[in-house]
């Protein structure tokens, strides 16, 4: 047998270079030596019709002829496969780290993949390969590369790249992968190693080393790295993290002259100069640190780098060039009219977080409005709503964007939750009204201060410790929709609501008729908003402990095994729905109401003020889920009565369907994923060539039997015993001669 290997934990260069090199080796089994990255897994969960991987416990080391390893030259690295360095058996080696040669059985030299060395042999010989291999190719690349930006890629990555795209590879496919949205055990992480840096400079170099620790195993330190990095606007970074009797280093550089991969050699670690990773287990967390920092050695000045109050630089690197030109143009135009010009709210807060988030909220001293007017016709842009009672307008720009000035303001409240009363006041009081501290932030965009973060209720540093903190104790009374908010930020970001603020909130649902004064579209809006959420079953149980859902319904329950069915449904059944449109929420909705009758679904729908669109969806998908399924387990079934059971369905009803067949037996849960798949993929995608003026052509006189003659060609095309026009005429003439 020759097989194929690669290095423990793989990643997406590693898997994409098993696929490489069988075409090269194509008699190889191939086999992963042990664990993958997390979305490596997934996407071998995913489709596992596209590779096929040997288990490690069905290979038997004696019959192994040939050994081709990809990725790694580090034979510690290869699992039990190190054992066939005994044997007098040829060993190949393909792989991009350090150090570099050349010779009869080892390809190594300096590229970004290991991928793009597999494929310069793959195109010499002329290897066709199919758009899904280009795909995940392509996306090894992308992934050792970071997109193409570390310092390690070459010319030669970017080529390939370009050549992949010609063979059909799929770059919106590769950013599915690549963007990795971190779960909550990641983010708790993610804070205690923010909290506990030391950071250094190195020349003009900024490094940080973070150290922490965690009883639970947490993956994909490499993907916090990143997170990290982006924030602190870092050009090297070393994690180091005791997870039970192990210490896992992950190191990241964006600058050549910090060579991770060298410093982590020094531990029992390995990589290039980019990257690196090491798995310690005779040193605790503060030798680490040492043992880095001597390696770094002379210019490493123990000198910490205190965090600015401006955010210029950081706006510059994670902001799109044209949100940059929009921010630098709105201050200029503040100077000109000698006002003052901020952007705040969500914007700041997602901006030190490294979330995308490009609702723009600009607030103006002293007048919002006539800043609005002046502004719009030195950007080209349109004042499409004012709004005097709120000092509030919004400028349109030709491409659809919008911006939203407001003047900074003060506003009272009547009664506890009625609409404000608003009037002009200094920025701080404008800060003070706001929700929580976290959104309470306002960076400067006048060009003496630009990048200034104005931060007077230490916001930043809640968002470093993962609080959510009111800001005044009537907070929750003037808006008790905020304390959905605050149950939907905690769950979003893993942070925790402070015991004062959670005191606040259980004085203000124990006063009844706060919320009937409450619009219940208001409520609606804001569990469309949790719903939509990555993962909404823990601020739906945030929401459950606190009482919130019995006021939305007293007989809602929640099935955690539902939940987590639907997304992975959703996960598996992604590439087949595509980019069509489809309420994603409304699946976790149905979730949510799983256990309620018709009828009291029908009444949770009509009391949120659900429109037509929404409530026809949800109503449907209650009646007619149970029918759906218990037809698709049939045990005979063939593509036309398939289709005719699922044409028509939404989308959102399927999703749902499938989650909801999974809580059956495994092999009924099979059948109806396979029945669904087999639907989405093909039948649905069916059509017949012959029309209405066939038929007259042909002879037949119009009238009802054109409708069955219509619906019999497309069985016959969904059941593949029709396949051309030409068979569909020859079924007409066979069938209904006579009537010509």
């Amino acid at each position: 047998m020759e097989l194929i290997t690669t290095h423990l934990n793989a990643d997406f260069d590693a898997l994409a270079s098993l696929v490489a090199a069988k075409k090269l080796h194509p008699a190889s089994e191939l086999c992963l030596p042990g664990s993958t990255e997390y979305n490596v897994g997934k996407f071998l969960q995913a489709y596992p019709d596209l590779i096929s991987v040997k288990k490690v416990r069905q290979i038997k080391l004696d019959e192994i002829s040939k050994l081709v390893i990809v990725d790694t030259q580090g034979f510690s690295r290869i699992g039990k496969f190190k054992k066939l360095l005994a044997k007098s058996i040829p060993i190949y080696i393909y792989d991009h780290h350090p150090p570099f040669k050349e010779t009869g059985r080892i390809c190594s030299c300096e590229v970004g993949a290991t991928v793009t060395l597999l494929l310069k042999e793959i195109r010499k010989r002329k290897i066709s390969i199919t758009p899904m291999e280009a795909t995940l190719f392509g996306l090894g690349i992308y992934e050792d590369t970071g997109s193409l930006t570390f310092p390690t890629t070459t010319a030669r990555d970017i080529e390939t790249v370009s050549f992949l795209l010609g063979q059909g590879a799929d770059l919106s496919f590769i950013s599915k992968f690549l963007i990795q949205e971190l779960n909550p055990e990641q983010v708790s992480l993610l804070n205690s190693l923010l909290c506990d840096q030391r950071r250094y400079l190195l020349g003009e170099k900024k490094l940080a080393i973070a150290l922490a620790q965690t009883r639970r195993y947490v993956r994909d330190l490499a993907v916090i790295a990143h997170q990290i990095m982006d924030m602190e606007g870092l050009d090297a970074l070393f994690l180091a993290v005791k997870m039970q009797q192990r210490i896992y280093v992950v190191a990241r550089s964006r600058e050549r002259e910090i060579d991770v991969g060298g410093a982590l050699s020094k531990i029992g670690g390995g990589g290039h100069p980019s990257a690196a990773s090491a798995v310690i287990r005779d040193l605790d967390l503060e030798e680490v640190k040492e043992k880095i920092c001597s390696f770094l050695g002379l210019g490493l000045k123990d000198e910490e780098i205190m965090p600015t109050s401006n955010l210029a630089t950081l706006m510059e690197e994670r902001l799109p060039f044209g949100i940059q030109t929009l921010l630098k143009r709105i201050g200029q135009a503040a100077d000109e009219l000698g006002c003052a010009a901020y952007v705040a709210g969500g914007f700041v807060r997602d901006l030190l977080l490294g979330a995308s988030n490009f609702d723009i909220d600009i607030v103006a001293e002293p007048d919002g409005i006539s800043f609005a007017h002046a502004l719009a016709k030195r950007v080209g842009g349109q004042v499409v709503k004012s709004h005097e009672r709120f000092k509030t307008a919004v400028i349109k720009f030709p491409d659809g964007f919008k911006l939203d000035i407001a003047t900074a303001r003060l506003e009272s409240y009547e009664h506890p939750a009625a609409l404000p009363k608003v009037e002009k006041a200094p920025l701080k009081w404008d800060l003070h009204r706001r929700d929580f501290t976290i959104n309470a932030m306002a960076i400067w965009l006048n060009s003496r201060n630009y990048g200034d973060l104005i931060d007077f209720f230490s916001g930043c540093q809640h968002l470093k410790k993962g609080i959510i903190r009111i800001l005044h104790k009537k907070s929750f009374f003037d808006d008790p929709t905020r304390i959905f908010r605050a149950v939907r930020f905690e769950a979003r970001y893993n942070f925790k609501i402070d015991p004062y603020t959670v005191t606040l909130i259980q004085k203000a649902i124990s006063n009844k008729d706060l919320f009937k004064r409450l619009g219940n579209q208001r409520v609606r809006d804001e569990m469309i908003l949790i719903l939509s959420e990555d993962l909404p079953l823990k601020p739906l149980e945030r929401l459950f402990e606190l009482g919130l859902l019995n006021f939305i319904h007293p007989e809602i329950k929640l099935n955690k095994e539902l939940f987590r069915l639907i997304l992975d449904t959703f996960f598996n059944f992604e590439l087949l729905i595509g980019q069509e449109k489809m309420e994603r929420w409304l699946v976790f909705f149905l979730g949510m109401a799983d256990e309620l009758s018709l009828q009291e679904t029908e009444e949770l729908a009509s009391r949120l003020k659900f429109n037509r669109r929404q409530e026809e969806k949800s109503l449907a998908a209650k009646k007619n889920s149970e029918k759906v399924i218990s037809e698709l387990l049939r045990e005979e079934l063939e593509p036309g009565k398939i289709y005719e059971t699922l044409k028509g369905v939404h989308l959102e009803t399927l999703i749902y369907c499938l989650a909801k067949a999974s809580l059956l037996e495994e092999r009924g849960g099979e059948m109806v994923k396979r029945r669904v798949a087999n639907y989405l993929a093909k039948l649905r995608q069916v059509k017949i060539e012959t029309t209405g003026e066939d038929l007259k052509r042909l002879g037949l006189p119009p009238g009802p039997l054109y409708r069955k003659i219509l619906k019999e060609l497309l069985y016959g095309r969904l059941e593949g015993v029709i396949k051309t026009k030409e068979e569909e005429e020859r079924y007409i003439l066979d069938n209904y001669g006579k009537k010509c």
